[in-house]
């Protein structure tokens, strides 16, 4: 049996492993979402916008959140170390959040203007 110790410490090298794989295949993903504001008006839509924010933090949040949370560890603060290494899980919530909302209220147009 595994102590709680080891465990959390092979739980944080393959979550290490994972957000920093995530962060990297996420880059492009970031810098293409540029191109939603193309279509007029679009710059002016708070979903839009919105969006494009949730997707722009996650390889923030993904490459910053296993930093932090060795740092915790390190400290000693090991409830803080867990729950840094679980933020960027709020950015992937935010983006299928502000793309349902792109969807229902907007029909999925990047330039509408609904009803605020």
């Amino acid at each position: 049996m595994v102590n709680g110790t080891e465990w959390t410490k092979r739980t944080m090298v393959g979550l290490t492993i994972l957000w920093v794989v995530s962060a990297v295949s996420a880059v492009p993903v970031a810098l293409f979402s540029m191109f939603m504001f193309d279509a007029p008006g679009s710059d002016g839509n708070p979903v839009n916008i919105a969006f494009a924010v949730s997707l722009w933090s996650f390889p923030v949040l993904a490459a910053a959140s296993p930093l932090a949370s060795w740092g915790a560890r390190v400290a000693g603060a090991a409830k803080v170390s867990k729950l840094l290494m679980a933020a960027p899980v709020l950015s992937i919530v935010a983006v299928i959040v502000s793309w349902a909302a792109l969807e229902l209220l907007c029909g999925g147009s990047f330039s509408c203007h609904s009803r605020w």
